[in-house]
């Protein structure tokens, strides 16, 4: 599955940001989605020096994880994601 398909099949955009405080970094993860861990909710993202290096990055973090989405609204979603997970 690609990061694409993830964000058809949750139904979210892919958001990117970046900072140019000291060494200049890409941000990225999936507006309004966390990660489930036992019963805690943990921020993800994806960080690098491209977008590319940063999407890769975010692939790691997310492969096999389960992805909330809308965690704190009535649109609340679980998506079990598979093992692989590749930009393209």
């Amino acid at each position: 599955m690609t990061l694409k398909e993830v964000g058809i099949v949750i139904g979210k955009k892919l958001v990117t940001s970046s900072t140019t405080v000291r060494r200049s970094l890409v941000y990225v993860s999936f507006e309004g989605t966390e990660i489930k861990d036992k019963s805690l909710l943990l921020g993800a993202f994806g960080q690098g020096h491209t977008v590319g290096q940063a999407k890769a990055d975010y692939c790691r973090k997310l492969r096999g994880e389960i992805l909330v989405t809308d965690a704190q609204w009535s649109t609340r979603n679980e998506t079990q994601l598979p093992p692989r997970i590749t930009v393209r």
